[in-house]
């Protein structure tokens, strides 16, 4: 087997072609990676504003929510009383089974 010079130099040029396109692929890999993450990373934020308008709205209403049954123990406090009583009892057959 006789191996010319010709036959290195293909050798070698296919070694830096190669090279070239395993660095252009760790490259473009890497592009990709970023673009994604940061693609992630918007969508994260964009969750989070919703999780936080949705806690607001929550919260407000829970305050409205509130404020509405004091008011209504407040008009009518033996009603709250035998409704809460009525309640607790409920509760109470329940968790005693």
């Amino acid at each position: 087997m006789d191996i010319s010079k010709k036959d290195i130099d293909a050798v070698l040029a296919d070694v830096a072609a190669l090279k070239r396109d395993l660095a252009k692929a760790i490259a473009r890999f890497k592009d990709t990676t970023e673009d994604g993450v940061g693609e992630a990373q918007d969508y994260v934020e964009e969750i989070r504003d919703e999780l936080a308008g949705l806690y607001k709205d929550a919260s407000k209403r829970g305050q409205k929510t509130m404020k509405s049954v004091g008011r209504k123990v407040e008009d009518q406090p033996v009603a709250a009383l035998l409704i809460a009583f009525g309640i607790g009892f409920v509760l109470s057959r329940l968790i005693s089974r």
